[in-house]
C-alpha cells in the first residue's frame, strides 16, 4: 500500500518509568508488541515521521537506545517468525 510504512521499533531502556511511557506511546501510534521491548506495525508516512521525531526528542538517558527499522514490502515478506506471531492489526468500528 503506497504511503504506508511497516516498521519495527526496538528499545533498551534502563528506567522502568521511561520504558513504560515509551511502550504506551508506541501503542498510541497503533504498533503492537512483538516481544518485550519490540513493537511493530504500519503507519502512514506522516504518522511515521511524527513518531520518529518524537522518539528523537524523547530525552533518553545515557546508555538508553531506541532503534527504528523500516521494512519494504519485499523484506517484510521475508520475515521469519518462529513461535507465536503478532496478530494482524484489527479494525475497530464504533457504532453510535
Amino acid at each position: 500500500m503506497k504511503g504506508v510504512v511497516f516498521l519495527i521499533v526496538m528499545y533498551d531502556i534502563k528506567e522502568t518509568k521511561t520504558r513504560t511511557a515509551l511502550s504506551k506511546l508506541l501503542e498510541y501510534y497503533g504498533l503492537q508488541r512483538a516481544q518485550y521491548s519490540v513493537f511493530m506495525g504500519e503507519l502512514d508516512r506522516p504518522g511515521f515521521n511524527e513518531l520518529r521525531d518524537r522518539l528523537k526528542n524523547y530525552g533518553l538517558e545515557q546508555g538508553d537506545k531506541v532503534r527504528i527499522v523500516e521494512l519494504c514490502e519485499s523484506c517484510r515478506r521475508k520475515m521469519i517468525v518462529i513461535g507465536e506471531d503478532v496478530p494482524e492489526k484489527q479494525q475497530h468500528i464504533i457504532l453510535g
